[in-house]
C-alpha cells in the first residue's frame, strides 16, 4: 500500500465525521403541530434581502399522493462520476477515503476521465502520460511532471480502490495515441479484478477545435472509432460501445459559430450502426451571473436562480429531442454534468439545489421515455482544486462544513448523498402528484417520492427554496407512524460549506446539516436541499 501524505489523512476524517451525523436514521414520532412561520434573514452587507423577489420569502404548503402498489427501480447509472485525476495521490490506499466512498455509493465510475483519457496509457506511471503527447496542452504536461515521483499506473490503483467500493466502471478509450489492444488490455485488468465494465467511450470531446486537425470532419472521427470498435466488440460482446456527439450551438462548450460542424457531425454519426449509445457533455453556462456576483453579491445569485432552477425541467426539450433527429431511439450517456464555470456557484447552496433538481428530473425524464438516459457522470468525483469536485481542498484558515483544515464535502456532495440514501435503502420510484399553495411554484419547491414495499418506508427527496418552512399537508391516503427528516440548511443562496470563489461572501454564511424527527409536518426554512423518511 501507497503511503499517502498525511494531509489527505486528516482531510478524510473530518469528512468521515460530517458524514456519520447525516447518515443516522433514528425514527420518531411525528407530531401534529401548527406550521411556524418563516425565520428572518441574517443581515448581509450587499443586500437586505436573503432570496430573490421571486422567492418573496413566505414558504407554504404542499400535498402529495402516490401510488404505491406500481414501482419501478431508479436508473442506477445516474449516481456517476467523472473520476479524473482521482488516482494518483494514492488516495484510493486509504482506509477513510475508502470509508468516505462507500457512503457516498457511487454506483458508475467514469475513468481515466475526459480530456486525460485521449492521452491515457495503462502502462507507466501514473496516467502514463507521454512528453511528446501533452506537451502544450496545460493541465496534462504539469500532471506529466508528477509522474516521476510515481511508481503504480493510475489503473493499478483504481483497480485497488475497486476492489473494496463496489461499482461499474464507464471506460473511456485513447483512440488518439492509444491502440486497440490497450484498450482491451485495461478492460481485461478491470473485470479481472471484479469490477464490471458496462461501456466503452470512444474518445472524449474529439469535436472540439483542438482535435480539428485530427479529426477535421466526422468521417475521419466514424474511421478511427470502427478501427477501435470492432476488436472491442469481438473481445467484450456484452460491453456497450458508446460514440461522442457533437455539443449543439447554444449549449455551454457548444460548437463555433453556426452550428454547421456539429450538424454535419452528428448527421453523419447518427447513420452508423456500429455502436450502442450516444454520449453528450451538458453544463449550464453562468458568466453573466458570475460577473454580477463580483460587484452585488445578492443580483449575482438572483441571476443564479433565474438561471439554474429551471434549466434541466427542458431536458427533453433542451437536449433530447435536439439529438433525437440524429439519433433516433439509441441510448443517451451523459458523461458530463454540471455548471461550466462554477467559480461563483461552486460549493454555495445554489449550486446543491441544481445538481438535485437535475438529478431528479433526469431521474423523471427516465420514467417518461423507457430509461433512454442510461448513463450520467458528474464532474467530478475527487479533485485538488476547487472547482468542480464533490470532495476537495479547503481554503486555508477558512471554516468549512466537515470542520477540517484541508479538505472539504461541497455542497453537490449532499445531493448525491441523499440520492444515495434512497437507493441503498432499497427506495424505487412510485407514480405521484404534488399540489402546492399559491405561495410556492415548481421553481421554489420539488420533491419527489420513492418507496420501498419491503422496508414499507417512504421517502421524500426535497429542494426547498422557497425562502420559508414548507408544510405537508397531506400525502394522500397514506399514513405513517414516525419520520426523520436530515437535510442541508442555508439562510440565504450563497451560503456555502467553507469553499467559494468569492472573496466577498461573509464567512459566516455557512450551511448546516440538519438530522432530527420531522416534527409539524413541516421543512424547514428559509432553503434547503434533503431526505425525509417516512415509516408507514
Amino acid at each position: 500500500m501507497r503511503k499517502i501524505n498525511s494531509n489527505i489523512k486528516l482531510v478524510v476524517l473530518g469528512i468521515a465525521t460530517v458524514l456519520s451525523i447525516i447518515s443516522c436514521d433514528a425514527l420518531l414520532k411525528t407530531q401534529q403541530t401548527q406550521n411556524k412561520g418563516p425565520k428572518g434573514p441574517k443581515s448581509n452587507p450587499t443586500s437586505e434581502t436573503s432570496s430573490p423577489a421571486s422567492v418573496q420569502g413566505v414558504g407554504g404548503t404542499v400535498s402529495f399522493t402516490a401510488d404505491l402498489s406500481a414501482t419501478s427501480p431508479v436508473q442506477e447509472g445516474l449516481l456517476g462520476f467523472n473520476s479524473a485525476f482521482s488516482f494518483t495521490l494514492g488516495i484510493d490506499k486509504e482506509k477513510e477515503i475508502l470509508d468516505l466512498s462507500k457512503q457516498l455509493t457511487p454506483r458508475v465510475l467514469r475513468f481515466p476521465g475526459g480530456t486525460l483519457a485521449n492521452y491515457f496509457h495503462p502502462k507507466g506511471p501514473g496516467y502514463g502520460l507521454k512528453e511528446g503527447e501533452v506537451k502544450g496542452q496545460g493541465v496534462m504536461y504539469k500532471e506529466l511532471q508528477k509522474q516521476a515521483a510515481l511508481s503504480s499506473n493510475a489503473l493499478d490503483d483504481y483497480i485497488e480502490y475497486s476492489k473494496t467500493v463496489k461499482h461499474k466502471c464507464l471506460y473511456v478509450a485513447n483512440i488518439i495515441t492509444g491502440t486497440p489492444d490497450d484498450v482491451i488490455y485495461a478492460i481485461n485488468k478491470i473485470k479481472a479484478s471484479g469490477t464490471e465494465v458496462i461501456g466503452v467511450e470512444l474518445g472524449n470531446e474529439l469535436y472540439f477545435n483542438e482535435y480539428r486537425t485530427l479529426f477535421p470532419n466526422v468521417q475521419t472521427y466514424i474511421n478511427k472509432a470502427k478501427m477501435f470498435a470492432g476488436p472491442i466488440r469481438k473481445a467484450f460482446p456484452e460491453i456497450k460501445i458508446g460514440v461522442i456527439a457533437a455539443k449543439l450551438a447554444g449549449e455551454a462548450g457548444g460548437t463555433v459559430g453556426t452550428g454547421a460542424f456539429a450538424d454535419e457531425w452528428n448527421t453523419g454519426l447518427g447513420k452508423e450502426t456500429f455502436y450502442d449509445a450516444f454520449i453528450v457533455h451538458t453544463y449550464v453556462k453562468d458568466d453573466n451571473c458570475a460577473e454580477m456576483a463580483e460587484s452585488d453579491l445578492q443580483k449575482g445569485f438572483d441571476c443564479e436562480y433565474d438561471l439554474l432552477s429551471p434549466i434541466f425541467y427542458q431536458l427533453s426539450s433542451r437536449l433530447f429531442d435536439p439529438f433525437k433527429k440524429y439519433y433516433g431511439n439509441k441510448k443517451m450517456w451523459f458523461t458530463e454534468w454540471n455548471v461550466k464555470t462554477p467559480k461563483t456557484v461552486r460549493n454555495t447552496f445554489i449550486h446543491a439545489s441544481f445538481v438535485t433538481e437535475a438529478l431528479m428530473d433526469m431521474n423523471d425524464f427516465n420514467q417518461k421515455n423507457n430509461n433512454v438516459l442510461e448513463n450520467s457522470s458528474f464532474h467530478n468525483f475527487i479533485s485538488q482544486g476547487r472547482g468542480y469536485g464533490t470532495i476537495v481542498e479547503s481554503l486555508p484558515n477558512k471554516p468549512n462544513l466537515s470542520g477540517n483544515k484541508l479538505t472539504s464535502t461541497t455542497s453537490s456532495f449532499y445531493a448525491f448523498r441523499f440520492l444515495a440514501d434512497i437507493l441503498n435503502g432499497g427506495g424505487k420510484n412510485v407514480n405521484q402528484t404534488i399540489t402546492r399553495s399559491s405561495t410556492l411554484d415548481a421553481r421554489s419547491f420539488n420533491g419527489r417520492l420513492f418507496y420501498n414495499p419491503s422496508t414499507k418506508k417512504l421517502y421524500l427527496w426535497f429542494v426547498n427554496r422557497s425562502g420559508g418552512p414548507v408544510k405537508i399537508e397531506s400525502l394522500g391516503n397514506i399514513v405513517y407512524a414516525n419520520a426523520t427528516v436530515k437535510y442541508l440548511k442555508a439562510d440565504k443562496l450563497y451560503s456555502h460549506t467553507g469553499i467559494t470563489g468569492i472573496d466577498n461572501i461573509d464567512v459566516n454564511e455557512l450551511m448546516k446539516l440538519e438530522n432530527k424527527p420531522f416534527t409539524n409536518n413541516t421543512i424547514d426554512g428559509p432553503l434547503s436541499i434533503g431526505l425525509v423518511e417516512f415509516s408507514l
